[in-house]
């Protein structure tokens, strides 16, 4: 008789699994990820915890291999150490093993869901067992579930079947000895476990009833398995003396189904804000100990908007939420008398209505101002307008203490600003001018903080120094505009106060997609926030790092879908936005620039564009991101191609062959100098390939070229001979087929670059360049 047809079910529906069969008289379940779970990713992340030097993994995954080979079966624990320390003792080889079953129960703990299905099996008069491929023995493994679930869930277990004992695994056989022990028709037992082929095939071909247990969705494995990659990436520590630990596993098991973005909010952005939240209470509780003053936390609008929600989520409290940001935190900064100069010497951007606006000029004060960097550092340094500077700033830090005490900040508190960070700029500004004008304590906390200068002020971040180094942090920092917009409130830039306290706001000016999205997102977060467990800070902190990393520089394919048309706020008192990803520049960049363009980009998330595109081109601006490498186009050039040129003056020609060096997508790129203009330079593109995609010809400087900076190159209008266009950018080349290229005359040497792809066999035979 077969049994019937369910094969699969969610965590989430584990529950009901025995209503859906009442008549079975035996409940049997796989041991590992199945009744108990680590709180690592993968099972290997046990062996960081064992005393041996330099990290055990490879080590005792080796030697487990090499005594499966061996042995062509299942192995015990006594082989595996036995094949690990050769020459070790017999009481050495027993104390590492001992060393192993602790390290093994520590990350341990029974599945709520699954010790709960035990629970029900019990109440209704079933017989209960586990059955489990490991190298464990019975008793090693009735241990170490009681350590790891203490009385209630041993005495929950009836049998307990190991492949160790019997020298095969589920899939080679080991359920039939099991049925002859147990004296059981097969199609009585209801079997659970995480394993496809051992615990849903094994158990069918003799007629037990195998459910697969689905921890997590295809998309959720991918992203655990990549945050352990991009963990061990953000501390090298991790997989070596360290579990890539993720605490958020079992909430993420039990997630029910969402669409993109709920999954979004659920699986990435809610674990790193609910970590966070639980990092600020220990600092509330830290900061009232050390300044002996209440502490009122104060989430900052806009980024800090998602995070006052995950506070209320979790603790039913509501949040205090102040609305300053960089443009209004530096307008009331100025009130202190060295600020102004502070300014002039940092902000060196030339759109002198922004800087009019940040210091509160008057129209006839702009004009007088003028429009060049040096008129405007002497106009401002005049004694009467510095002092009408700092008065106007003076009188705007008045309005933002009201802000604050309409927020709920009195004289005497500690205020604990909140926000993503990274630098902590709203507090640099005005934090010493509070604590002098409203009487307050100012420290910040951030969920990234990696400040630009060594501030001395009260800070922390959940993810800063204490933990990661400054290469990784920067890295962070760099792409952080994805996630400020997903975290954000809907309101518009706040960009002065009432009288009253009252916050003055630009219009928002979100897509309706961006909204509908991002409203998804948080709604997602605040689910996770509500149902996650506990965990061990250090934990959290890695894993929140981690996925956050992950998010930031590996997205998957659905989550850059998502972000496709969100637009970044540039702040700073303008209307200013920008696309966070562009996927069509970035292959028109890749193209031109190859994998450079990815690190002199102004664009936010090149990440999402490079994994748009091949999943080793972001992993690999991942690394030169993570670790700060300085790579240039000369490092990175191999396999040219050799593309001969006709270089004439007058009536002198020349021919040269010049290197073209990959650049993307089958594409080159090829430098023709043209000296100081007056050049003509034929470049024969019979001889590259029958037919040749022309993605762009630039004309730039070489002093541009020294630099590895492309930003003054224009467009060049080429001549074509012999060559048959066939649409905008394609080319049917003859044998004699050329383009030309030519510059005007101008006191500076000049060059074109030309960036294409040959298609076909040249009519002459090709030459690579060694």
């Amino acid at each position: 008789m077969n049994p019937p047809a369910l094969t699969q079910i969610a965590c989430h529906e584990i529950g009901s699994l025995l209503d859906r069969f009442p008549d079975m008289e035996v409940l049997s379940l796989d041991c590992f990820d199945t009744l108990l779970w680590r709180r690592g990713q993968a099972p290997r992340d046990v062996f960081c915890d064992l005393p041996i030097k330099g990290g055990a993994i490879q080590r005792r995954m080796a030697a487990e291999g090499k005594m499966r080979h061996a042995r062509g079966c299942e192995v015990t624990l006594e082989e595996i150490y036995g094949a690990l320390m050769p020459s070790a003792d017999a009481n050495a080889r027993f104390a590492a093993m001992q060393a192993e079953l602790d390290a093994e129960a520590a990350p341990c703990f029974a599945y709520e869901p699954v010790v709960q299905l035990l629970e029900a099996a019990k109440a209704r008069g079933l017989m209960t067992m586990i059955v489990s491929d490991t190298y464990l023995n019975a008793g090693q493994l009735i241990d170490l579930i009681e350590r790891a679930g203490g009385e209630r869930v041993i005495a929950l277990v009836d049998n307990i079947f190991c492949s160790s004992d019997y020298g095969m695994p589920k899939a080679g056989g080991l359920f039939a000895p099991v049925l002859d022990q147990l004296g059981i028709a097969a199609g009585k037992i209801l079997h659970l476990g995480d394993n496809r082929i051992a615990d849903h095939d094994a158990p069918r071909k003799l007629g037990i009833l195998g459910v697969h247990l689905r921890q997590f969705t295809h998309a959720q494995e991918t992203q655990l398995r990549l945050e352990a990659a991009a963990a061990t990436l953000a501390d090298p520590a991790v997989r070596g003396v360290k579990p890539a630990f993720q605490p958020h596993r079992p909430a993420l098991a039990l997630r029910p189904d969402m669409d993109d973005a709920g999954a979004l909010g659920f699986d990435v952005i809610g674990p790193v804000l609910t970590a966070f939240d639980r990092w600020l209470e220990t600092e509330e509780a830290k900061l009232a100990a050390e300044t002996g003053r209440p502490v009122k936390t104060v989430y900052l609008l806009r980024d800090g908007h998602l995070p006052g929600l995950v506070r209320e989520a979790r603790s039913g409290a509501k949040p205090l939420y102040a609305s300053i940001s960089r443009f209004t935190a530096r307008r009331g900064g100025l009130a202190d008398p060295a600020a102004l100069e502070r300014y002039i010497d940092a902000e060196q951007h030339r759109r002198f209505e922004v800087h009019a606006d940040q210091l509160q000029l008057s129209p006839r004060e702009r004009k007088e101002m003028g429009d060049s960097l040096t008129s405007m550092a002497a106009y401002l340094r005049q004694d009467d307008v510095a002092a009408k500077v700092q008065k106007r700033g003076s009188l705007f830090l008045d309005r933002i203490v009201k802000h604050l005490r309409r927020a709920g900040v009195e004289r005497g508190d500690a205020v604990m600003f909140v926000d993503l960070g990274y630098n902590g700029t709203v507090q640099n500004e005005i934090a010493a001018l509070l604590s002098e004008r409203a009487g307050v304590h100012v420290a910040g906390r951030y969920l990234l903080l990696r400040e630009n200068d060594v501030s001395g002020l009260d800070k922390a971040g959940f993810i800063g120094t204490d933990d990661y180094d400054d290469a990784f942090l920067l890295a962070l920092t760099r792409s952080v505009s994805a996630l400020e917009q997903l975290v954000t409130s809907g309101l518009g830039t706040v960009t002065d106060y009432r009288d009253d306290g009252r916050g003055i706001f630009s219009a928002a000016r979100d897509h309706k997609r961006q909204q509908q999205v991002r409203g998804d997102v948080q709604a997602a977060c605040l689910t996770y926030a509500r149902v996650a467990g506990d965990a061990d800070m250090a934990a959290e902190r890695q894993a929140a790092a981690a996925s956050l990393t992950r998010f930031l520089f590996l997205p998957s394919a659905a989550e850059s879908a998502l972000l496709a048309t969100f637009a970044h706020d540039v702040n700073l008192g303008t209307r200013d936005t920008n696309k966070l990803l562009d996927s069509n520049t970035a292959k028109q960049d890749l193209r031109r620039n190859g994998l450079r363009y990815a690190g002199t980009t102004d664009r936010l998330f090149p990440s999402a564009e490079l994994c748009g595109e091949r999943f080793d081109l972001a992993l690999a601006h991942f690394a030169q991101q993570r670790f700060g490498l300085e790579l240039r186009d000369a490092d990175v050039r191999r396999n040219a191609l050799s593309v001969p040129c006709i270089v004439a003056s007058g009536s002198d020609q020349t021919l040269v062959d010049l290197d073209a060096w990959p650049t993307h997508d089958g594409f080159f790129k090829v430098t023709v100098p043209l000296g100081t203009g007056g050049l003509q330079a034929g470049i024969l593109l019979g001889r590259i390939a029958r037919h040749v995609e022309v993605e762009s010809v630039m004309l730039t400087t070489l002093k541009e070229l020294e630099r590895d900076n492309g930003d003054g190159a224009t467009l060049l209008t080429p001549v074509y001979d012999g060559v048959e266009r066939l649409s905008d950018a394609l080319f049917a080349c003859s044998a004699n087929g050329l383009m030309l290229v030519s510059a005007p005359a101008s006191g500076e040497a000049v060059a074109a670059e030309i960036v294409f792809r040959p298609i076909g066999s040249p009519a002459v035979e090709l030459r690579l360049a060694a």
